[in-house]
């Protein structure tokens, strides 16, 4: 029962984090068209316990698409049930989720620590829509979790079937349904069996069909309502989020940008309500800081490649009529070693070129590493 609790944690996590990811998942082509600038680098600390600290570190290709993502990080045994998590997600040809392994080290110094790996599977169509997750079981005549996908005809989600199947008795199933308005907006989420959900979320919208705010309903226990809130600024980016639990608290998060538009920090506040207070008579309180990197990468452009190309093919033949006129019956000499010569520049410079590639990628894994 324990491990499956543990498994079905697991699975929540991952989820979490795949929709933290395609959040922060921003590509900025330059108008030139010569590069990109992309987000390399989320650095996330827990000012209230030192030590909790998480990194996130996004890898490209030449092409700007991303081809990798780690998340790595550890936790104080005081503010959670496991000390360090490892997240690597590999993205397709067409920048899509392919892989997800997720490592969990749980436990304590005195019962002993246990490492739980789970890999997570995702399947497309041919035009890369998302069909379905499935999550193998980390241990022997462990669960199997699927996460089956429906789509309308404008190729909105509508459905997800959540199952989970076990190999000794019966399994679970849980779905979520998805309505919409008719401006295109998410209308309504009704979620059925899925642990710590609320039953449903409706979604509402300003005058600029902005979201201004949701509303989860709960029914479990004396049921209770949450309520989260968004405001913007002048140019429309959200700026701050709250999330209200009436009758128990709070949660803040402060968004600011950088000169380029892009975000720069995260500021995120929980507070408990006055009166609600842990065992020790201590409020709840906790606070995190999350830092963006961003950086460049450099397309070089088909055209220049050609111009480049053609202008070095010129040469060469100026060169080669020259030599000839000059030389009479050394011209097939002169001409063959012209030939190696440019050969050789060449394969130097596609050399020189690589290197600089290398160097670039190093100093970028390096920054990422401080």
């Amino acid at each position: 029962m324990r491990a499956n609790a543990i498994a079905f944690a697991i699975l929540i996590v991952t989820a979490s984090v795949a929709g933290c990811i395609a959040d922060e998942d921003v590509i900025v082509y330059n108008e030139e068209g010569d590069g990109c600038t992309v987000l390399l680098q989320i650095v996330e600390t827990a000012q209230h316990s030192p030590g909790n600290t998480s990194w996130t570190n996004h890898t490209y290709d030449e092409n700007c698409k991303k081809i990798n993502t780690t998340i790595t990080g550890s936790f104080d045994e005081e503010w959670g049930d496991y000390r360090d998590y490892n997240v690597s997600i590999d993205y397709d040809s067409s920048g899509n989720i392919e892989f997800m392994n997720t490592t969990l080290i749980t436990g304590d110094d005195e019962w002993g620590w246990t490492t739980h790996t789970t890999l997570r599977e995702y399947y497309y169509d041919a035009n890369g829509t998302l069909l379905s997750i499935v999550t193998p079981p980390d241990y022997d005549s462990g669960p199997f979790f699927y996460e089956n996908y429906s789509y309308d005809s404008s190729g909105r989600e509508t459905m997800v079937v959540y199952e989970l199947e076990l190999s000794h008795r019966n399994g679970r199933t849980s779905w979520k349904n998805t309505t919409y308005n008719s401006n295109g907006q998410i209308s309504i989420i009704t979620m059925v069996g899925l642990v710590d959900t609320p039953e449903n979320i409706t979604y509402h919208y300003d005058s600029n069909d902005l979201l201004n705010h949701t509303i989860e309903s709960y029914e479990w226990g004396d049921g209770f309502e949450v309520y989260t809130y968004y405001t913007y600024d002048s140019q429309d980016r959200l700026n701050q989020v709250e999330r209200v639990w009436e009758g128990y608290g709070r949660t803040l998060i402060s968004t600011s940008y950088d000169g380029s538009g892009h975000i720069s920090t995260e500021i995120e506040e929980w507070q408990n309500e006055p009166g609600i207070e842990e065992e020790e008579d201590t409020p709840i309180e906790q606070y995190y800081t999350r830092t963006y990197t961003w950086g460049q990468i450099e397309i070089e452009s088909e055209t220049d490649t050609e111009t480049e190309a053609d202008t070095d093919a010129g040469d060469d033949a100026s060169a080669d009529t020259d030599t000839d006129a000059g030389n009479g019956a050394d011209a097939d000499v002169d001409t063959g070693s012209d030939a190696d010569t440019n050969t050789d520049n060449d394969a130097d410079a596609a050399d020189d070129a690589d290197a600089a590639d290398d160097a670039d990628a190093a100093d970028d894994a390096d920054a990422d590493t401080n």
